[in-house]
């Protein structure tokens, strides 16, 4: 049976307003069959539609099922999911996810996966787990999207990066200008892009004039980096495909850009000046907090400058630290050294559940919305630890 929603949410702000509806025509006393005339049978069918349209908005208010831009026809969602399934327990709760995720109504149009599709240290790195990885992703019945994440290539203990990598791109983007999922979905591959022909996993699609983009950008937490080489090709093309993203978004006049990528910019985050303090770094250093993570130092300055000029709503999706928050992290550069450093206001920052948290963030996109974005987490209680499925 179809779900409705689950009635959980986080929301920046909800725009619930629906418009009235004209009073209902009074039925007819008649129940012989009569001819109509074309214009009355017009008038008719049209408050039949309406008593349709209110009762489908009463229920939209019913409690349980909060209004969103998808039930009123001005919007539509998408699940995003990251950093799972990691363990056997995962894969059970997994399979609920993607019973989840289908069974929502009004329906998801895609699904986003932040990488990390295994745990470091707790599945091998061999084609058969990544294979395994891939066949429960095409589960979903919608087009299924990855940005790869460094447990999938990066972080394979005994093997070669570049090999892994070159698997996992022929195993995931078969097609560089379609999706996989249970659906197909057209995208725009950077790959077909000169100087960027490896890169078939950085993505770029527009639904409703909203522009969406994946990102494959990666920490590096062990320094010196041990691949160097990697690091600067997907920097480079990271730059580049920004770039390019916020190009599009101001051709097509969007109202919003949503990014996604694995790396987390901000492990640790909160209001600076406070950061600042109990955060403290070796004298005269940045407090670990604020400073940039190692391996992704030039992605904040393109990041700042493409929010910055686009001037409208921004998010930027990640995975990393399996915590799912919605925060403003993006410090203003040039404030940085302030003892109350600014962030820029118009960008956002949603990180996904991830292992053994086994859930979604549904989210919400309305054009209309002057947030145009909005951020609902879809907890499934079998799945909560301790919770139902785990008695």
């Amino acid at each position: 049976m179809p779900r409705r929603s689950s009635g959980s949410y986080a929301r920046v702000r909800t725009d619930s307003t629906a418009p009235a509806d004209p009073p209902l025509a009074s039925p007819d006393p008649e129940t012989r069959p009569v001819l109509i005339p074309a214009r009355v049978a017009a008038f008719s069918r049209l408050h039949v539609r309406t008593f349709v349209l209110g009762l489908s908005v009463l229920l939209g208010f019913l409690p349980g099922a909060p209004p969103t831009a998808a039930a009123f026809g001005s919007g539509f969602d998408f699940a995003l999911i990251g950093d799972m399934p990691y363990t056997p327990e995962d894969e059970v709760r997994f399979e609920r996810l993607v019973r989840d995720v289908n069974g929502h109504r009004p329906r998801v149009e895609w699904v986003l996966h932040v990488g990390d599709l295994r745990g470091g240290g707790k599945s091998p790195c061999s084609n058969e787990v990544l294979a395994g990885r891939f066949a429960r992703m095409q589960r979903f019945a919608e087009p299924f999207v990855l940005t790869p994440g460094d447990n999938d290539y990066l972080d394979c203990r005994k093997t070669d990066p570049h090999e892994r990598l070159a698997y996992l791109r022929g195993l995931f983007f078969p097609d560089p200008d379609r999706t996989t999922g249970g659906k197909s979905m057209r995208v725009e591959s950077q790959s077909r892009r000169a100087g960027f022909e490896p890169f078939v996993e950085n993505v770029m699609w527009e639904k409703k004039g909203v522009l969406f983009a994946t990102i494959h950008a990666l920490g590096v937490d062990r320094m010196p980096d041990p691949h160097p080489d990697l690091t600067a090709a997907r920097n480079a093309a990271a730059i580049a495909w920004i770039e390019a993203v916020f190009a599009r978004a101001r051709e097509l006049g969007s109202p919003g850009v949503f990014l996604a990528t694995q790396a987390d910019p901000w492990m640790v985050t909160g209001p600076p000046a406070v950061a600042r303090r109990v955060c403290r770094g070796a004298p005269e250093s940045e407090s670990p907090c604020l400073a940039k993570r190692g391996g992704i130092e030039p992605l904040y300055d393109a990041l700042e400058n493409a929010v910055t000029a686009f001037g409208k709503p921004v998010v930027l999706a990640t995975g990393d630290l399996h915590y799912f928050r919605v925060d403003k992290p993006l410090l203003v550069e040039r404030t940085r050294g302030d003892e109350d450093p600014r962030t820029l206001e118009n960008f956002t920052r949603v990180e996904a559940f991830g292992s053994p948290y086994i859930h979604w963030v549904r989210i919400g996109v309305d054009p209309r919305d002057r947030d145009v974005f909005s951020f609902h987490p879809e907890v499934i209680p079998e799945n909560q630890l301790g919770g139902a499925g785990e008695r």
